[in-house]
């Protein structure tokens, strides 16, 4: 059986392939954070045996595969945040639930994982140091305090620009508050928009500027890299691809990345112990290819279906072999 640790609402990525399982009738039971804890679904655990229940099922006997997607991220405070006392009851709530699911991987860690919990929760700062160590070009990146550092950082490298953005891959991008929607975005500096920062500031990340040609989005599955070149009409003209509002500009073709950059990337995903990811490349105005992040649960459906990429057929199909082989 194949286990879906997913999001309880509609999720553009995972519902897809559960049509696709559905399709070529493969077991698998879905269950969301909310199935989970807050629902009448007979789920005990035997300590002792190391071994969880769920609706009746031995989990450790079923269970072949496990695909964790979007679980942990649907998470909402129980109680509105009102006083301390409800503040630090969500909490609590958030650290047993975390406490839970750090449990539930360790009992069924002989499954196959796509991936596992550690490994989807990566820390951006050391991906760029992985990177660099299996080959790939990166930007060049330091995390500063000050005005005064950052200036230096310009003027020591020879930078005409600079790009701030947050160095924590655990921050939301975009917040809802009721109607109102609020979105990140990268911030560019230069010498004299630097000015502008406060003398001293909460520790960031900025990163070279670098002059793109395109931008290459690689979807990662097992050992295969499949690769979509984001094409701007008219060039870029702002510093973050998501300010860019008219989609008319935009085209999304298939690419072929050179075989290295192909090997360095599965190289990296599997020192990551990644079976499947969304990673971002730039691809220079000299013709190089830069490592930008790897989103371990990005999305895909965009450039699957622009492309006739059947991404979503492909990874149903990879769960369905990993199912097959691997034995409860």
């Amino acid at each position: 059986m194949i286990l879906i640790l997913g999001s309880h609402h509609y999720e553009q990525g995972t519902d897809p392939v559960i049509d696709w399982l559905i399709y070529y009738k493969v077991p698998f039971l879905k269950m969301t954070l909310n199935d989970l804890f807050y629902a009448e679904n007979g789920l005990s655990v035997n300590i002792g045996k190391r071994q969880i229940f769920y609706q009746g099922i031995n989990l450790n006997e079923e269970v072949n595969v496990v695909w964790y997607r979007h679980f942990m991220e649907a998470y909402s405070p129980l109680l509105e945040e009102k006083d301390p006392i409800s503040t630090r009851m969500n909490k609590e709530t958030h650290n047993e639930i975390s406490c839970f699911m750090e449990m539930f991987q360790e009992y069924l860690k002989d499954k196959k994982w796509f991936s596992g919990m550690d490994a989807v929760y990566l820390n951006k700062l050391t991906v760029l140091n992985a990177a660099e160590e299996a080959g790939l070009k990166i930007p060049h990146s330091t995390i500063l305090t000050s005005r005064k550092e950052v200036l230096r950082l310009l003027e020591e490298q020879k930078l005409e620009k600079l790009i701030m953005k947050p160095f924590s891959d655990r921050s939301k991008s975009y917040y809802t508050m009721g109607e109102k929607s609020y979105v990140s975005f990268v911030q560019e500096f230069s010498a004299q928009s630097a000015e502008s920062l406060q003398e001293r500031f909460f520790p960031a990340l900025f990163q070279e500027k670098i002059e793109a040609d395109f931008e290459i989005r690689v979807f990662y599955l097992d050992g295969t890299c499949t690769s979509t070149a984001i094409l701007i009409d008219g060039g870029y003209d702002t510093d973050d691809r998501k300010k860019i509002t008219d989609n008319n500009r935009i085209s999304v073709v298939r690419y072929a990345l050179p075989k290295t950059v192909e090997d360095q990337l599965v190289c990296l995903m599997k020192t990551l112990n990644l079976m499947m990811g969304s990673i971002d490349l730039i691809r220079t105005l000299q013709g190089d290819f830069v490592f930008l992040e790897i989103n371990p649960i990005g999305q895909y459906s965009y450039e699957s279906e622009k492309n006739n990429f059947y991404t979503e057929k492909k990874i149903a199909e990879c769960l369905m072999h990993y199912n097959k082989f691997t034995k409860s």
